[in-house]
């Protein structure tokens, strides 16, 4: 039987920088440096940006509870205006909201 010659072959990207679902996205960098330093417009355009999308999440971890969900949406954003620092994506702002959403619950 003959052998059969296996390479090892490395592939490599040509492009530099983070991967795309990665990349920062300027309006959220934008957004987040505002509301960090207390811009009262960026933080208006923050609440109007995530409002809803957070109201929803919150009435499914309120089991459909909208006066508690409301309440929760308040104190997130609360909670954002004080201590949200610059974050690059989406992701990263969904995720941070998530977390504190789930930690006022928890108390």
């Amino acid at each position: 039987m003959g052998e059969l010659a296996t390479a090892n072959v490395v592939v490599r990207s040509t492009e530099s920088g983070p991967p795309a679902n990665d990349a920062a996205d300027p309006v959220i960098v934008r957004l987040t440096r505002g509301v960090a330093a207390g811009d009262e417009v960026a933080f208006r355009e923050f609440f109007d940006r995530y409002r809803d999308r957070l109201f929803r999440f919150l009435i499914v971890l309120t089991r459909g509870d909208e006066l508690t969900a409301n309440e929760l949406v308040q104190s997130v954003m609360l909670t954002a205006a004080a201590k949200l620092r610059p974050v690059r994506t989406e992701a990263h702002v969904w995720n941070w909201l998530a977390r504190v959403a789930r930690q006022l619950i928890a108390k």
